[in-house]
């Protein structure tokens, strides 16, 4: 900026000498200006000497011809200078050229950037290393298998003459603490790779990364973990993004989110949508303590097995939105060989071989009653469970808790098939059988018991008064048992109180 000189003269004639003073200090300011300018053109270009450019080693933005000794040499130069590798907008065409970045090197592509990848191993490898623990910044670029996009069938599928079996889009080998981008991978047999390679004497991980997701997207693998014996990929965290397959792309075995091997523990996936596509899997888990919250797997519940954990997985966790249908929805989503993994879904959980411990006065609670119990677990509601009252150290019971409750009466039936629990607990309440001639049949399985001495197990006169009669009919089975001593008569296939 400049202040034209000319233009300054306040006196009343072109010869007044007025405004000599306002032009005296429009060139001191022009000087400062001066200055100003040329120190923030030194600045800028020393920063700029820290990006390397694609475009200044010959990129092909166009995507028409290959890029790839052009990024090559880039990522040497940076690799000399510790700098960052600049990706401007376009398309560079990589063809089966693998690019592998150092760990001191940071990548900066922007928003409109993308590589084609057409081999059939790594396209972008971005590396690690444990021993300088080095914290980066990569904003990738979009990485393509092919020029078609999400056009057509990926080159993994079956229905290709020679499907692709072994490419991967972006791999993050022995990464640490890096702040990842990832906006765009499709078509490879696997998408985003998190691996780990070294060994118990030699440990190298991936850990502790943070991933910005954006379309993983077509992929027979979308997201897997890798890791050597020893080591492992743990601690990493997944923000959004989505991660599946079209549904034209169907085939056996794809999944969007594999951990195969028990070394791959306590990553975590938040607001990610694996809403059902193509993919056979939304996950795929064999290993422990792994989150997934507040992810979609809407339509998931039309495959069984969408939710898979294996017998090497434990203590997962998914919370969070699911689709409509309850537990025996996810019953049939979810396949679950493992060990206390847990699903809660609104008002439901679910786990398989968990263990519930709770220590102190609080207690828990099941039903829709507002009155807190006095006992340790306790519940209110048309359905409730009471274990362990203040009274005795058994069992109330009120409602189903996997079986029913059935009040045996005169005249009532225990149909074939069913399994009858009634355990009696109240101070006015009695269990017997048919009385005045009638009886009670028992088709299925009854267990009649009286838990806190209330003798409630009646009495009888004799068997022929018809008190207390049960009438076992074939396949039955009654079991009665009472807190103090009742004695009980088979007659006749009937059983009596006497």
């Amino acid at each position: 900026m400049t202040l034209a000189l000319d233009t300054i003269n306040i006196g009343a004639a072109p010869n007044d000498h007025a405004g000599d003073s306002a032009r005296a200090g429009a060139q001191k300011i022009n000087a400062n200006f001066a200055a100003v300018a040329a120190a923030s053109d030194s600045l800028l270009a020393a920063s700029l000497t820290d990006y390397i450019n694609v475009l200044s080693y010959g990129a092909d933005r166009t995507g028409v011809a290959s890029s790839a000794q052009a990024f090559v040499d880039a990522i040497n130069q940076a690799a000399a200078t510790n700098g960052t590798l600049y990706i401007p907008n376009g398309k560079y065409l990589l063809g089966a050229t693998g690019l592998v970045v150092p760990a001191n090197v940071s990548v900066v592509a922007t928003g409109h950037a993308a590589l084609i990848y057409t081999g059939t191993g790594v396209a972008l490898n971005i590396m690690g290393q444990m021993a300088t623990q080095q914290t980066r910044t990569l904003r990738l670029p979009a990485v393509m298998r092919s020029y078609f996009g999400l056009a057509g069938i990926p080159e993994w599928h079956s229905s290709n003459a020679t499907p692709d079996t072994t490419s991967v889009g972006v791999q993050l080998t022995n990464c640490l603490y890096e702040q990842v981008l990832v906006p765009a991978i499709y078509r490879f047999r696997r998408g985003l790779v998190l691996r780990a390679i070294g060994s118990a004497a030699a440990i190298e991980l991936t850990v502790c990364n943070t991933i910005q997701l954006g379309r993983i997207f077509n992929n027979f693998i979308g997201i897997d973990f890798e890791a050597d014996a020893g080591v492992g990929c743990n601690s990493n965290t997944f923000f959004g993004g989505v991660v599946n397959i079209n549904a034209n792309a169907a085939m056996a075995g794809t999944i969007s989110v594999r951990m195969s091997q028990a070394e791959n523990n306590v990553n975590s996936f938040y607001g990610t949508n694996f809403e059902a596509g193509g993919q056979e899997k939304a996950l795929n888990i064999n290993s422990y303590g792994n989150m997934f919250v507040n992810c979609r797997y809407e339509g998931g519940h039309a495959k069984a097995g969408f939710l898979t954990f294996g017998a090497g997985s434990g203590h997962n966790k998914v919370i969070g939105y699911g689709p409509a249908g309850g537990i025996t929805v996810w019953h049939t989503m979810i396949a679950d060989t493992g060990q206390a993994n847990q699903y809660q879904f609104g008002n439901m959980l679910s786990s398989k071989n968990m263990t519930i411990q709770f220590d102190g006065a609080a207690p828990i609670k099941f039903g829709s009653g507002n009155a807190a119990p006095a006992v340790p677990i306790g519940g209110y509601g048309t359905n409730r469970l009471w274990i362990g009252d203040a009274n005795t150290a058994g069992i109330r019971h009120f409602g189903a808790v996997w079986q029913e409750t059935k009040t045996v009466t005169a005249g009532t039936t225990i149909p074939a098939g069913a399994s009858y629990v009634t355990i009696n607990n109240a101070s006015a309440a009695t269990i017997t059988g048919a009385s005045g001639g009638a009886q009670s049949d028992v088709q299925g399985k009854l267990l009649l018991m009286d838990v806190n001495g209330n003798q409630t197990l009646l009495h009888t006169a004799a068997p022929s008064s018809g008190q207390g009669r049960f009438v076992l009919k074939a396949g039955a089975n009654l079991v009665m048992s009472a807190k103090v001593p009742v004695q009980f008569m088979l007659h006749d296939g009937n059983y009596y109180q006497v």
